[in-house]
């Protein structure tokens, strides 16, 4: 499960403490497609696996996988276009 790195890479990459680096953020994930936001919030914020995840989703562990991969790069892609 180690895309986790990337996210925490991508979070990194803002100050710590920046309000304009969060809402960034927040946009950022607001403009993912809802299933790839789904899928990194289930990540992220209720700490499921990626297995968890397609239990609950429905969908296979490789298509959460990459799924959740092609949300990383489009938040990579848009908080970098927003720094």
């Amino acid at each position: 499960e180690k895309p986790t790195e990337d996210i925490d890479e991508l979070s990194q990459s803002l100050p710590a403490g920046d309000i304009e680096g969060r809402l960034d953020m927040e946009k950022a994930l607001a403009a993912l497609p809802r299933c790839e936001r789904e899928i990194v919030s289930l990540h992220l914020n209720a700490e499921l696996t990626f297995s968890e995840i397609a239990d609950v989703t429905g969908l296979t562990l490789s298509s959460v996988y990459r799924r959740y991969r092609k949300a990383l790069k489009i938040l990579k892609n848009l908080l970098e276009v927003s720094l």
